[in-house]
């Protein structure tokens, strides 16, 4: 069943028009628009989850990309904005900069999201970076995207029960869990790509 959730992310310009949104760069400078109070609060937590992202998991997924398709992950600043209710977060991009900016509510949004695709709240927030990332590389096409992760995200799974299998019973059970995590997020990529780039777009009718 396809939620008012339909997607993770949808691809926006830089160009289309914003009403609300708090955007940070990297060297720290804040941009702010109109009744941006919201985005503000809501932006220090957005940082978190970017940055614990690029740190651990963002750096096995950008070799990923790097090694079989030859793309690099561009992300040149973090920020909140008032989208479309039924979408969690977004990449906005011109052919000068990438911007990753998440919904107002975004921790909801996940948390319901994920509920969706039984994930737990900590894989919902990985899914959701890794799908921005993924964008944020340059591929556009949302059934490009989840192809993409499902092997990823199985290629994951099996080099963790691979290392279960080898572990001595200390270290077993968290290597195991790791590959059982990766399996599940593997099966909602997939679920994702089955429905196809309108639906994942959001153009079919919602049921």
């Amino acid at each position: 069943m396809l939620t008012s959730y339909r997607t993770p992310t949808d691809e926006l310009s830089l160009e289309a028009r914003l009403y609300t949104m708090a955007v940070k760069t990297p060297d720290g400078q804040l941009y702010k628009d109109n009744d941006s109070s919201l985005d503000v609060e809501q932006l220090p937590g957005i940082e978190h989850h970017v940055q614990s992202y690029l740190r651990n998991e963002g750096k096995e997924l950008a070799a990923y990309l790097k090694d079989r398709h030859g793309k690099d992950i561009k992300l040149d600043a973090v920020g909140s904005a008032k989208l479309p209710e039924d979408v969690v977060a977004a990449v906005a991009s011109n052919k000068y900069a990438n911007v990753l900016l998440a919904n107002r509510g975004f921790e909801s949004k996940v948390r319901r999201m994920a509920a969706n695709y039984g994930l737990s709240m900590d894989e919902g927030v990985t899914y959701v970076m890794s799908h921005e990332m993924v964008h944020a590389a340059g591929v556009h096409e949302e059934t490009k995207v989840e192809g993409m992760l499902a092997s990823y995200f199985t290629q994951q799974s099996a080099k963790y029960a691979k290392l279960a299998a080898a572990a001595p019973e200390s270290l077993r059970g968290d290597h195991q869990k790791k590959a059982d995590s990766y399996q599940r997020l593997a099966g909602a990529a997939k679920t994702r790509a089955a429905l196809g780039e309108e639906r994942l777009k959001g153009y079919a009718t919602k049921n």
